[in-house]
């Protein structure tokens, strides 16, 4: 199991002969790589996901791209504040769901 973007777009349903080129997949691939930097940088090991593996990190990058590829544009302050602290409390949930059970050092 690894991080990757066909994997990233099948979970996203994203396809580049739906939107007729490439570019909505060029935006997932950045969509992606911002939600392993955001998990890297909460603690989370997505470094080690290549080597052991672990499906529930895996569905959390996917679903934290998506948030991401769902969410472009320009949003008030206020609403974008009130996204990034959602996402900062999921990536804290995952860290301790992972510490809980005893796949921190495994992940």
């Amino acid at each position: 199991m690894a991080l990757n973007l066909k994997d990233f777009c099948s979970y996203a349903r994203l396809s580049p002969d739906e939107y007729g080129d490439d570019a909505e997949t060029a935006v997932a691939e950045l969509c992606l790589q911002a939600a392993v930097e955001h998990a890297k940088s909460a603690g989370i090991p997505v470094e080690r996901l290549n080597e052991s593996g672990n499906p529930k990190l895996e569905l959390y990058i996917y679903a934290l791209a998506l948030h991401f590829f769902d969410n472009r544009g320009f949003s008030p302050s206020t609403p974008s504040y009130a996204a990034n602290e959602y996402m900062v409390k999921l990536m804290t949930k995952m860290r301790v769901e992972l510490e809980a059970e005893g796949l921190e050092d495994n992940v």
